[in-house]
């Protein structure tokens, strides 16, 4: 079902023509405490009970995807196409959420590992000023943004500690006896980012979808422990950068992923899975879709 509630607070949270994050309700930022409350963890921020409807039993398995740069409208574009995405409208809930501001991936995937929101973690945006290092860098790269390479902050001594968030998403879960993995494109798991980040979650990295969603199946079903799982799909991303959101190059690129989704679904291996998305940097991609199911 659609939850017409959600659409209706989000069309309400405007300036103009520039949507408001909801951070109180519907936001990115919330879902990380209603994940905490499906395995029974206290939580303050949460998302609206309507998102997760009558779910009152706690669950086994977690697994959210965080689909970078699927916002609402390719949601909208795309489901009819989607047999996964047609399945979670009929027999789950999809909600509209704003996303925090600014919509970055900066912003959105340090909210996810860190489990706080843009505004306490402060890292919003690929490239901006850091007074640990008193130049602008981007710290996914651990970098000083006008030098070439990567990683070049090591050559200043400066601790990755110093402006990463202390706090993280998959420690509070591991307190709470839940082990996380963490699933995510090979080139980047030995980054400073990864390994501060996710240094308590087991991290395994993938090449293909079909290495990725192989993987995850058997994951699924090696026991009935609780178990979270984080997996970062940033292709879309990264083509929408280069080639642009309308391009044929964009739709081949999110066809791809439908199908291997659709085929990882007909497969009705896990209990719960959360899809979590964010938008770029556009007012129209402000607003997102998480779609909850219950398997």
């Amino acid at each position: 079902m659609i939850n017409k509630k959600s659409i209706e607070e989000v069309g309400k949270s405007k300036y103009k023509e520039f949507t408001i994050p909801l951070y109180d309700s519907y936001c990115f930022s919330n879902i990380f405490g209603s994940i905490k409350h499906l395995f029974d963890i206290p939580s303050n921020k949460k998302l609206p009970k309507d998102t997760l409807g009558n779910s009152k039993d706690s669950t086994s398995k977690i697994v959210f995807f965080l689909v970078d740069a699927f916002g609402w409208c390719f949601y909208e574009k795309y489901k009819k196409s989607s047999s996964f995405l047609r399945e979670i409208e009929e027999g789950g809930i999809v909600s509209k959420l704003t996303s925090q501001f600014p919509s970055t991936t900066t912003a959105h995937v340090t909210t996810a590992l860190s489990g706080e929101p843009v505004y306490e973690h402060g890292l919003y945006e690929w490239f901006y000023y850091e007074p640990e290092a008193d130049d602008i860098i981007t710290a996914f790269l651990f970098k000083e943004a006008r030098k070439k390479g990567i990683e070049t902050l090591k050559n200043r001594n400066i601790e990755p500690k110093s402006f990463l968030p202390e706090k993280s998403f998959f420690k509070d879960l591991l307190e709470n006896e839940i082990k996380s993995t963490v699933y995510q494109p090979c080139f980047i798991n030995d980054s400073t980012y990864s390994s501060i980040m996710c240094k308590d979650a087991t991290v395994k990295g993938y090449h293909e979808y079909e290495d990725l969603f192989e993987s995850l199946s058997v994951d699924l079903t090696k026991n009935n422990d609780k178990e979270y799982y984080y997996v970062y799909l940033p292709e879309i991303d990264a083509i929408a950068h280069e080639k642009g959101n309308c391009s044929e190059e964009f739709k081949e690129a999110m066809e791809k992923l439908l199908k291997h989704m659709d085929k990882f679904y007909e497969k009705d291996i896990f209990e719960l899975s959360f899809i979590g998305v964010h938008g770029g940097a556009s007012k129209n991609e402000m607003e997102i879709p998480l779609l909850f199911y219950r398997f």
